[in-house]
């Protein structure tokens, strides 16, 4: 009898030990896949943020570029400009040398 008690009071603990051994195996793998799990979520977290900063590089690239655009096309525009406030010029000069010439001569007859 007392030998199956200490026999059964071995297995008792066996078990114990056992069921100890698999929590802390348990907690282990837990602990683990929580870091694993964060380690994953990090660098998703750093790929997203580095997808941000090259969008933003691209957009501020973009930027310049339709800076440079708008320059040029304001440059154009300015250019547009004189040469018409140029062409309207000339075309007044004449206008008005025609107008002196007609105020010269009235009906054929210098004045």
């Amino acid at each position: 009898m007392k030998k199956k008690k200490k026999k059964e009071e071995e297995e008792e603990e066996e078990e114990e030990e056992e069921n100890k051994k698999r929590k802390k195996e348990k907690k282990k793998k837990k602990k683990r896949e929580i870091f694993s799990q964060a380690e994953n979520r990090t660098k998703f977290q750093s790929f997203l943020l580095r997808e941000a900063r090259d969008e933003k590089i691209d957009r501020e690239e973009g930027d310049v570029e339709e800076e440079e655009e708008e320059e040029e096309e304001e440059e154009e525009e300015e250019e547009e400009e004189e040469e018409e406030k140029g062409e309207r010029m000339a075309a007044n000069r004449c206008r008005y040398k025609h107008q002196a010439a007609v105020n010269k001569y009235d009906n054929g007859r210098e004045i």
